[in-house]
């Protein structure tokens, strides 16, 4: 009988957290998040390749020239990419919100 009071108690009061889509959180300022990169001052050197544990940057033949991909879909956001890269291209900004259709958004 104490639960039921318990719960009925519980369900006449107002939430206290609000949902997510309506009232997003943001993050903490030091978050480690989205990775993005500056195209224009990327050299395509590799060493975000050699480092990265999930394979989630990766060499991709264009045309005539090697170039470096990102997937996000495998990134762990550990950061290894962005201390290795000797022009600091590579960045990681503090968006958390990765979820997404188009799997073609998550490739940078």
């Amino acid at each position: 009988m104490k639960l039921l009071s318990e719960v009925l108690r519980r369900m006449m009061r107002k939430p206290s957290t609000e949902r997510y889509p309506k009232a997003p959180s943001p993050a903490p300022a030091k978050t480690r998040s989205r990775l993005t990169r500056n195209r224009e001052i990327c050299i395509n050197c590799g060493a975000c390749t050699l480092v990265c544990p999930s394979k989630a940057c990766y060499f991709v033949q264009d045309k005539e020239k090697r170039r470096v991909d990102f997937n996000l879909t495998y990134c762990t956001f550990c950061g290894q990419c962005v201390e290795v890269c000797p022009v600091k291209c590579l960045k990681m900004v503090n968006d958390y919100e990765l979820a997404t259709s188009n799997k073609d958004e998550l490739m940078i």
